[in-house]
This record gives C-alpha cells, sequence and structure tokens, in this order.
C-alpha cells in the first residue's frame, strides 16, 4: 500500500512532471534494488551531523550531506529511511538546487534528471526514528546491524555499498561520545555512535592506544580494564600473525554497555560490549574468564573478518560469525591450555547445533534472502553453532596450513571490499584440489540437514555408514577418530 504524505508549502515545487516513474519500490531493501544501486552508485561518504538532547522525550535532529560517484540510472535514486511524516519534510538540495522530493514506502526518491554522471552531492535535513537509538535516561547508543541505520539517518543501508563516515555529535555538556572509524570505508550495518554520561579510559598496548567507555563505578571492577586491554592487544597480534595483515583500522575503541541485548557488536572503532562479560565478579569461575576471552577475541576477529572483508549480501553473514567464533576458540585454546577444549567444542557447538539440524524445521547455513528487512531471522543455532562445526571439519579436509594460506589470499583480495561464501571457496579449492570443496560446501553449507551416521561391526572391521535423511543422495564430508573399547572373555 503506498502512502501519500503531506510536505512544507515547498512542496508545491513537486517532481517535475518529466521525472522517472520509480519501480520496485517496496518497503525494506530488497535484493533487487541492492544489486541495481551497487551497480550505479559508489565512492560514498557521509557527513553526518547529530544534535543529541539531555532528555529522551525530545527528538534527535541531524543534518546529512551524501557525496557520491553516480553511473547512470533509468529510474529515479532511492536512498533508505524510515519514519512517520514529521520525521522528513520533502526537501533536498541536489546538486546544489533545493527541490522537492517524494518519500515513499520507506525510501526517499531522488529525481533521476537531478543527477549527473560522476560526483554528486545530496544534502537534507531529518528527525530520527528511536527504533534503533537505544536511548536511556543520560546516554544513547546505536545498534544498526542488519538494516537499521535507515531508521536514524537517511542512506544506502546495505552491505556492499561502503562508505567513508565523518560525524559530528552535539551532545550535552559532560557527556562522552565514541564513533565508528572515520578513515576506512566501513558498511552502515558497522557505523555506530555512543554519547552519554560514561567514564573514559585511555590504555596503550605495544604502541597502540586503546579507548574504553564504561558504566561502572565498582573500582575493583573497573580495574579489570587492565586485563581487557590486555586481550585486546593480544587478540590483535594474534590476527596479524595468523592473516600477515596489519590491524586495518585507525583505532581501536568500545564501550561497555549494561543490559546490553548481545554479547557483543564489531563497530570498528567502537565495538559494543556487554558489561555481565567483561566485569567479572570478585572470584570469577574459569569458564567466565574463558568466555571474556573468547568475547574480546571474537569481537576483534571481526574486523578481518566482517569489517575489512564483509560479505555482499546477508545471506552470507553467517561467514562473518562462522571465523570469528571459529578462530577465538583457537586463541581460547592458547590462553587455556589445561582446558579440554575439544570437550567445550563438542558441549558449545555440536550439541545445540543438532538440536536444530535433527528437526523437520532446520535450513542450511547459507539461506536465501529477498530482502534485508527479513535479515534478523537468519540468526540462529544453524548460523552460530552448525557453521563452526562445518569449518572444523573443511579444515581437517585441506589440512590446516593451506586453510591458513587461503584465508590469506582471501582476505588481501577482497580488502576493505565485499565477498561471497562462492568467491572463498573457489580460492581454498585452489590450495587443496583434491579436497572437493565445493562438493563439500554443496552438502555442508547450500544444503539442510546432517547424515545419519551408523556403525557395524562386521568380520572383524569397523564399518561407518552415512545416510542423507532427506533422502537426497548428499554425501558430508568428513573424517572420523573413532576409539574402540572391548574386553577380550575367557572361558
Amino acid at each position: 500500500m503506498k502512502r501519500l504524505y503531506t510536505f512544507f508549502m515547498a512542496a508545491a515545487l513537486c517532481l517535475s512532471s518529466n521525472a522517472a516513474t520509480p519501480i520496485n519500490v517496496v518497503n525494506g531493501i530488497s535484493q533487487e534494488l541492492a544489486v541495481s544501486r551497487a551497480a550505479i552508485v559508489g565512492n560514498i561518504t557521509y557527513d553526518l551531523t547529530f544534535n543529541i538532547p539531555a532528555s529522551k522525550t525530545e527528538a534527535v535532529k541531524g543534518n546529512a550531506t551524501i557525496t557520491f560517484i553516480y553511473k547512470s540510472g533509468k529510474t529515479d535514486l532511492q536512498l533508505d529511511f524510515q519514519g512517520a511524516p514529521s520525521q522528513f519534510d520533502g526537501l533536498c538540495i541536489v546538486n546544489g538546487k533545493q527541490i522537492a522530493v517524494a518519500w515513499q514506502d520507506e525510501h526517499i526518491l531522488i529525481p533521476r534528471k537531478s543527477l549527473r554522471r560522476g560526483k554528486n552531492i545530496i544534502s537534507m535535513s531529518f528527525i530520527s526514528g528511536d527504533k534503533s537509538l537505544n536511548r536511556n535516561a543520560d546516554y544513547l547508543y546505536t545498534l544498526f546491524v542488519p538494516e537499521h541505520a535507515r531508521s536514524v539517518f537517511p542512506c544506502f543501508d546495505q552491505p556492499d555499498l561502503k562508505a567513508l563516515f565523518r560525524t559530528r555529535l552535539n551532545v550535552p555538556e559532560g557527556w562522552e561520545t565514541i564513533t565508528s572509524v572515520s578513515t576506512e570505508r566501513i558498511p552502515t550495518y558497522l557505523f555506530s555512535f555512543v554519547a552519554g554520561k560514561f567514564s573514559k579510559q585511555t590504555q596503550e598496548r605495544n604502541g597502540r592506544t586503546f579507548t574504553a567507555l564504561y558504566r561502572e563505578t565498582d573500582a575493583k571492577k573497573v580495574a579489570q580494564l587492565d586485563t581487557v586491554f590486555d586481550i585486546a592487544d593480544h587478540s590483535i597480534r594474534w590476527f596479524e600473525d595468523y592473516t600477515g595483515i596489519k590491524y586495518p583500522f585507525s583505532s581501536y575503541g568500545f564501550v561497555v554497555l549494561p543490559g546490553y541485548q548481545f554479547g557483543g557488536m564489531e563497530h570498528p572503532g567502537a565495538i559494543q560490549f556487554t558489561d555481565h562479560e567483561i566485569f567479572l565478579g570478585e572470584h570469577p569461575t574459569p569458564e567466565e574468564l574463558q568466555t571474556r576471552v573468547e568475547l574480546i577475541a571474537h569481537e576483534t576477529a571481526h574486523c578481518w573478518f566482517g569489517d575489512d572483508v564483509t560479505m555482499r549480501w546477508f545471506n552470507d553473514v553467517w561467514t562473518k560469525e562462522v571465523f570469528a567464533n571459529f578462530l577465538a576458540s583457537k586463541i581460547a585454546k592458547q590462553l587455556f591450555p589445561d582446558v579440554n577444549h575439544d570437550l567445550n567444542f563438542l558441549r558449545m557447538y555440536q550439541t545445540r547445533a543438532l538440536s536444530t539440524d535433527r528437526t523437520q524445521g532446520t535450513h542450511p547455513i547459507q539461506q536465501q534472502l529477498d530482502n534485508l528487512n527479513s535479515a534478523g531471522l537468519l540468526y540462529g543455532n544453524i548460523i552460530y553453532q552448525k557453521s563452526p562445526v562445518m569449518m572444523r571439519k573443511l579444515e581437517e579436509q585441506m589440512g590446516a596450513s593451506r586453510f591458513r594460506q587461503g584465508l590469506q589470499e582471501y582476505l588481501n583480495t577482497y580488502s576493505y571490499s565485499n565477498a561471497t561464501w562462492d568467491e572463498l571457496i573457489n580460492i581454498l579449492d585452489r590450495y587443496a584440489p583434491e579436497a572437493h570443496l565445493k562438493e563439500f560446501s554443496e552438502a555442508w553449507v547450500k544444503q539442510k540437514g546432517m547424515p545419519t551416521v551408523t556403525t557395524q561391526w562386521n568380520d572383524g572391521k569397523l564399518i561407518i555408514t552415512q545416510s542423507d535423511p532427506f533422502k537426497r543422495g548428499l554425501t558430508w564430508q568428513q573424517s572420523f577418530l573413532v576409539d574402540a573399547i572391548y574386553t577380550r572373555w575367557r572361558n
């Protein structure tokens, strides 16, 4: 259903009668729209100003100047923006001229006739929706994954249109702020800002400066930041060694948030952590200590896997999560050598994966996604638990050394850009052609379910077989480590 809005008097300018009629204007960001925009828009820079009042009942207002290179297009250009009619006045300045624009189904439609090949500049004022501002009495933090940046400011809200962000936050006196990096291109879902009454601490490790914002007041808990900075520094140096690539961003900062809805979120330069996994009790258990290490290592891993090289479309969102989980577990194994990590892996990943994958309602790791407004439905045990099981078996098929070499080529090839799972498999396949990774990927990633594995003792031999519970004839390539326990009976 289309919505009709009444704009200010200047809207009487209306769209010129020869403006192109937009097509495929729908709520959310369809894959069709994303593909078409990625072909004609690039080199994006957002200059954003947000005026944040002290009272959370007052609106956050802002201004956006969006600079980009435009190739050509047959229809009006769609900018993504949600909200009520009062949040946008229908006016834009496009390449120096003020025009009235239509706002339809969560999109601002920039007339094709107002755009030109090459550099274009669009400016507008807006009122942010509260949906993803996470406003509290004296602080707020944004969380835009997977496609909620458009609820706060007009943008191209898709992962393969990376941009530079230059951000100005006008905040009440005494408030601290932190924003995502401004010197490297990132997608909109990784852009973030935090503002409020926070304490701030800055420390240096091995020539690198780390910054933390936090609201914790217990001195003993705050003292744990020394350890948190140590873990972050260790994680960075581990990933630099493993990938052969220096830390990809200009800063490493984080904010520790009370009651945060996730464990963490990997905004480069402004990582968000939940307080209860960072600030531990006076006598933390070994499991709590390891969980903290894995959380920090997980979000740091994303700086390479997800932030530097980003999935092209959110059907591959699992790729960033699998590497973050899988590689963070390697760091934990190094730092906690006395722990039975194989048993932990079985407990944390395989059993949880099977709890979903053995049901009729299971789904493939890589799922179809037609519109980003449904991307939140992709998350679950299959993405977070089955994919590390798959990746461990893929590494076993290739061998750890060749697996690592392939990942290094992947990161170097697509640095500060976007890639698909298939493009990664193509690279890995060259390092281990005998592993038949395309067939491996078809069964493990693109099809649902797990095999039914049976064993039989026959004529002094242990025979292991697998069958496809969905009767598709699939074979899941994998190795088995078998322990045989037997007793010799005496007559």
